[in-house]
């Protein structure tokens, strides 16, 4: 695989987002090749128009139907050219004085680590989504080893991303991260290296999530998936429990019963990987530690 960056840019009707950051794009200067990869996800609000922008760098792909995340990241992988594939959202910008030079004179020089993942910022400059708990808060500009990694900017290595055979095309929303993660764990220890000096700006407000019936149908399908796929049997047994007892607490709460027993019905919809094997305990274990 040549060395190099491709950036990946999935999008469905965010036009001017779009817009916003492949401008910001074309204005990188960088000593080592790079292209960009946008995937349309069947947009119906102009935004294949796009392709009219006049960058060599960029390739435009357009889909027919959307895949979801996992689906469109899937797609776009496929099309890269360079072993660094920098995964960001239609509306994540690079924050000022971290330019793609240094974002990957530093994973290039990485050899021990496949993933990375970088600090995020939201629109007012608060961290956005922090994933590895209070205890690292004061760690927010070091690095580390850890099982996370926000999904709006982080990196993978396509030889790497190829062997774990990339994302799950049937969860196509939600935990497509953090099955890749489990997937990982077979092959490294610790998959992810954080760097906080290196950061992202994503382009909401707080966290950018509300918390909505649909999305917390695709929780409760796809965290029962994962559970079943890659948990040996008696942790199988335990987590099933607790997130069951979870979710349906959520749900009475929030009225979305419906969506809970719709979320368990659709699992056995789902289709793993052919090559897909289970966590040993120890490796479950290994996850479980990691922060």
């Amino acid at each position: 695989m040549k060395n190099g960056l491709s950036i990946v840019i999935i999008t469905y009707n965010r036009k001017n987002e779009l817009k916003q950051t492949l401008g910001e794009l074309h204005n990188e200067q960088c000593s080592f090749p790079w292209e960009i990869i946008v995937v349309d996800q069947n947009s119906t609000d102009g935004t294949p128009s796009l392709e009219e922008l006049k960058d060599d760098r960029i390739r435009y792909i357009r889909l027919d139907k959307n895949l979801g995340v996992a689906g469109g990241r899937n797609v776009g992988a496929s099309h890269c050219a360079y072993e660094y594939m920098f995964f960001i959202d239609d509306d994540t910008s690079i924050a000022q004085g971290n330019s793609l030079e240094r974002i990957y004179s530093y994973v290039s020089g990485q050899d021990k680590y496949s993933m990375f993942a970088f600090q995020i910022r939201n629109l007012e400059d608060g961290l956005y989504n922090w994933p590895y708990g209070k205890e690292k808060i004061n760690m927010v500009n070091d690095m580390f080893d850890c099982k996370f990694y926000i999904g709006c900017g982080h990196i993978i290595k396509k030889s790497f991303f190829d062997q774990v055979n990339g994302y799950s095309d049937s969860l196509f929303f939600w935990g497509e991260e953090t099955e890749l993660i489990l997937k990982s764990i077979t092959v490294q220890k610790f998959p992810v290296r954080y760097n906080g000096e290196l950061k992202l700006v994503h382009r909401v407000h707080g966290d950018g999530r509300n918390g909505d019936a649909n999305r917390f149908y695709y929780q409760v399908r796809n965290r029962f998936f994962l559970i079943r796929t890659y948990y040996p049997f008696w942790s199988k047994v335990f987590y099933s429990t607790y997130f069951w007892a979870g979710y349906l607490v959520k749900g009475m709460k929030n009225s979305w019963l419906k969506e809970f027993r719709k979320g368990l019905r659709d699992v056995g919809s789902l289709e793993k990987d052919e090559n897909t094997q289970k966590l040993t305990y120890a490796q479950l274990r290994c996850y479980y530690r990691l922060k």
